[in-house]
């Protein structure tokens, strides 16, 4: 797995929250989630600094590894409200206002001595790792054929069997698992690797509470974005898309194998001695996702 390093950011510049024209905070409740705005004061000079403090960021390793750091965007606790953290920073320039420079290109720019920083937090889930990833879950119920020799339409389980021309099917659950890093600053080997190949061990979902058995979960394909964060470092995003089979992806309805409670049960199959067939290689999916 992806270990994530998990800080706090303190707030070391400089700020005093703003009273009037501008009362703060400021708060909003829907049914989706609490947003509250803080307008706060700050000097021109350090308020790039400030904004980086309250919104986080992911630290970029020296080599590509299988961890990072992430600096939590700076948490509200002054309110009886669920957990809130900051999403985003804006400025308004306050005071008067001065050249950069008495000549040159400079001269065109304008600088404050104060500005007014809009600070908005949303509330989040108590549980900080899940602000980097998401999870989407979608289960359906499936029908196949399988053999009907070795079957039979009498209760005896010897006479009548089912006809060439007949066959049974069974029901089974399957799935579609997406599982998005929202922002990571490098992608491993795995996510180009692993494609086309199921879960060697059992894989979790933590937002929904899932334990996908080995051979269950077959990585299907990775989609992925990059862009230039307010750091000036390239930060990625990527979509890890799965296919869950409860009856396994290597294994095989056989005639006349069935379950105590008479469902079929799904066989291995062999090429020669203890070589299993597997159409799906097996590799460890857990690669792709976030721990602590």
């Amino acid at each position: 797995m992806i270990t994530v390093k998990i800080h706090d950011v303190p707030i070391t510049t400089k700020y005093e929250e703003m009273g009037l024209p501008n009362a703060s905070p400021q708060v909003e409740y829907s049914l989706e989630m609490i947003r509250l705005t803080r307008y706060i004061k700050t000097a021109w000079s350090t308020s790039a600094d400030l904004a980086s403090q309250f919104i986080g960021s992911v630290q970029q390793p020296s080599a590509l590894g299988d961890s990072f750091s992430y600096y939590l965007p700076h948490e509200y606790k002054a309110m009886s409200t669920p957990s809130m953290r900051a999403v985003s920073a804006g400025e308004t320039p306050f005071g008067k206002s001065t050249a950069y420079s008495v000549g040159g290109e400079l001269a065109s720019y304008t600088q404050y001595d104060d500005t007014i920083m809009s600070v908005v937090y949303e509330s989040v889930s108590d549980t900080s790792l899940q602000l980097l990833f998401d999870e989407n879950f979608q289960s359906s119920v499936d029908f196949i054929t399988i053999p009907g020799r070795k079957l039979f339409w009498n209760s005896d389980g010897a006479t009548e069997p089912v006809g060439e021309d007949e066959s049974a099917g069974i029901r089974y659950q399957r799935g579609e698992w997406s599982y998005t890093i929202k922002r990571i600053p490098f992608l491993r080997a795995a996510f180009w690797d692993h494609q086309g190949k199921v879960n060697k061990t059992a894989v979790e979902s933590q937002k929904y509470d899932l334990r996908f058995l080995p051979g269950t979960l077959l990585f299907e394909s990775a989609v992925p974005s990059n862009r230039t964060n307010y750091l000036g470092d390239i930060e990625f995003s990527a979509e890890a898309r799965f296919a869950y089979n409860s009856l396994g992806w290597n294994k095989f309805p056989r005639a006349g194998k069935l379950k105590a409670d008479g469902t079929f049960d799904m066989q291995k199959m062999y090429v020669s001695g203890p070589i299993e067939y597997k159409p799906y290689g097996e590799a460890e999916l857990n690669d792709l996702l976030l721990t602590v």
